[in-house]
């Protein structure tokens, strides 16, 4: 991947860009902020208000905007694309959605799809993720504290042998909630306060003034599980019962469901089961398409010191070598 980003560097956008076949990209973010956010800024690159602006920027240079409505036709094997075009959107629903980027987008014209966790809507409960790094930043703050150290790695020994900081719980397969809440205390982090004090992610009326300026909303999940680590019946149930409270919630006239992490390794028979609750999904891996015409993968934005154009190039240059070696789409198993 590092030589791919250095030969992108060196060729023109135009020679990536021009006579590519898809029309469309899908790129997307989480959150975007001048300040450092506590809850991710382990996880997750969050571009500054001026590196998402110049992003946009690039973007309405190149592309053309479009609306929910011709991707439901490119599903339905309308490609009515005829100049290059992108989808935004935006995942976990968090309240720079509202506060900063919701802003920026109406003043550049551009539309664009929030995806909400149910569980975690008006800062009901926050992701575990989230936990980590909230607990990893009080971590750093106090690992003078030879006390609280040997506290935590004692815990964290009995969770895992091979966890020694709370560094290694960033391991994708950990999965036990009730660890991080017993892990807390020791801490001195309090996710219930942080909520209530922070309130990191949107609320009801939030969500509602968004859908009157245009915006549009989706589920991601109930509560951000890791799909492929989950059985398929609560796969099913994380992506129906979210899309279903979400509609209902917001009498939405569309059902639309990004997978939280990855939809990596679902089979056939998964999309299946959801193709009766679920008009649009959106997957995360990049600039493919998908054996499910109504699943859009999406090009993450959030990579450090990369512009637009560098993600994009990259982006480019991978798809063409895909291509080229036949693996261009991502088939599934049945």
């Amino acid at each position: 991947m590092r030589f791919l980003n250095s030969l992108a560097n060196f060729i023109p956008f135009k020679a990536l860009f021009y006579n590519f076949q898809n029309n469309l990209i899908c790129p997307f973010y989480h959150a975007v902020s001048n300040e450092k956010l506590l809850y991710s800024n382990h996880l997750i690159h969050t571009k500054n208000v001026k590196e998402f602006e110049e992003d946009i920027d690039f973007l309405l240079k190149h592309y053309k905007p479009t609306e929910l409505s011709s991707l439901l036709k490119i599903a339905q094997g309308e490609n009515e694309l005829k100049a290059p075009s992108f989808f935004l959107s935006f995942d976990d629903g968090l309240r720079e959605c509202y506060d900063i980027i919701a802003p920026i987008l109406l003043r550049k014209g551009v539309p664009a799809a929030f995806f909400i966790n149910t569980a975690f809507l008006d800062n009901r409960d926050i992701f575990y993720r989230y936990k980590i790094n909230l607990l990893l930043n009080k971590y750093i703050e106090n690992r003078t504290n030879k006390n609280m150290v040997n506290k935590v790695t004692e815990l964290l020994t009995k969770e895992n042998e091979n966890y020694k900081t709370p560094f290694d719980l960033l391991d994708f397969q950990f999965n036990n909630f009730t660890f991080l809440d017993n892990l807390a205390p020791i801490l001195s982090v309090d996710f219930g306060n942080f909520l209530e004090t922070n309130k990191p992610y949107l609320t009801t009326t939030q969500v509602e003034h968004l859908i009157k300026q245009g915006f549009y909303v989706g589920a991601h999940s109930i509560d951000h599980p890791l799909f492929y680590t989950i059985s398929e019946n609560e796969q099913v149930r994380q992506t129906t019962e979210s899309v279903q409270q979400t509609v209902a919630q917001f009498r939405l006239s569309y059902r639309i469901f990004a997978f939280p992490f990855t939809d990596a390794y679902l089979p056939l028979s998964f999309f299946k089961k959801i193709e009766p609750f679920v008009d649009l999904t959106f997957g995360t891996a990049g600039l493919k398409k998908d054996v499910i015409t109504t699943n859009f993968q999406r090009i993450s934005m959030e990579k450090k010191n990369r512009s637009a154009e560098q993600i994009l190039k990259q982006e480019y240059l991978y798809s063409k070598i895909k291509r080229v070696i036949g693996k261009e789409k991502i088939r599934r198993n049945q």
